[in-house]
């Protein structure tokens, strides 16, 4: 059982130690935000783009918002390698404890079997009373194990959530000044890798929810998954017919998705807490039936 107490103390202070990171993470991605939004400021319009030849000092300040968001593009680089560095680390020590705990099962199997024919042979009527105590601690042990994965499940499910919420608000970015600061070729083949980003960070979105729903049923709890706009079809629309009208309609799919995202996020971080309650109802009760059970062998001690 210390083995399982010192992971289990890991495994909270990795969980400690994701929060933080995801925490560094949004913040650096706020920053990231804030100079691609200076970067874009700096942009001229085609007309003026001769003029801006002649203005050393605005050239001075667009070189320089270009430095600070390259140097803000790293630090949110830094800050994406150390989440997942983390919850690599925190998924490792998940491993180790799904194998202690069904070592623990294992163990108490076996002293149950030898217990009990030795008690049955006996006649001791506390036997039938010791094995309906294993059966509800093998049963708990075997609801912590569902609990746990489908935790983990709906944690992996929250990480792509997080990113694919990036990766839109990215493309919206973009997006916007493409359609309404006069953005040009350049500006339209950057937006729409964003919304190819995006494309991909949904589709990931998609399997990690598939497998939480999965994971979910296990312990008869299930996630209300709002639906998230289509982006299958925003290449082909918008690059063909590069107007107002088609660029609004495309940031206007982007403007859903991005609000479906951020309401499975919410969603998925209500289910993380349900989750904990009902972990931390499952540990109450075995712990009542370790107790009764020690009690019950102390009588005959």
């Amino acid at each position: 059982m210390n083995e399982i107490d010192d992971l289990l103390g890991t495994a909270r202070r990795l969980d400690a130690q994701v929060a933080a990171d995801d925490a560094a993470y949004d913040a650096a991605a706020a920053r990231y935000a804030e100079a691609q939004e200076t970067a874009q400021s700096l942009e001229l319009p085609r007309w003026t783009a001769f003029k801006a030849l002649l203005s050393g000092g605005r050239r001075a300040r667009r070189e320089a918002a270009a430095a600070e968001l390259e140097l803000a593009a790293t630090r949110l680089r830094d800050a994406h390698v150390r989440i997942d560095r983390t919850l690599s680390d925190r998924d490792g020590v998940r491993v180790q404890l799904e194998r202690a705990y069904a070592d623990r099962a294992e163990e108490l199997a076996a002293a149950q079997r030898s217990r009990h024919e030795a008690w049955r042979a006996a006649g001791d009527p506390r036997a039938a009373q010791i094995d309906a105590c294993d059966a509800r601690i093998a049963a708990a042990d075997q609801q912590l194990v569902e609990l746990y994965e489908a935790s983990v499940a709906v944690s992996a499910a929250s990480e792509e959530v997080r990113l694919a919420e990036t990766r839109l608000t990215s493309a919206k970015d973009w997006g916007t000044y493409d359609t309404f600061f006069g953005g040009g070729m350049i500006s339209s083949a950057i937006k729409h890798d964003r919304i190819d980003d995006a494309k991909g960070a949904m589709a990931r979105v998609s399997r990690a929810l598939e497998h939480a729903h999965a994971e979910l049923a296990d312990v008869k709890l299930a996630l209300a998954n709002p639906a998230l706009a289509r982006t299958d079809d925003w290449r082909t629309f918008d690059i063909w017919f590069d107007n107002f009208w088609s660029d609004w309609a495309t940031q206007s799919r982007i403007a859903d998705s991005l609000d479906g995202v951020r309401r499975l996020r919410a969603d998925l971080g209500r289910m993380a807490v349900k989750l904990t309650e009902v972990r931390t109802r499952v540990q109450e009760e075995k712990a009542a039936a370790d107790a009764e059970r020690a009690a019950l062998l102390a009588e005959g001690a």
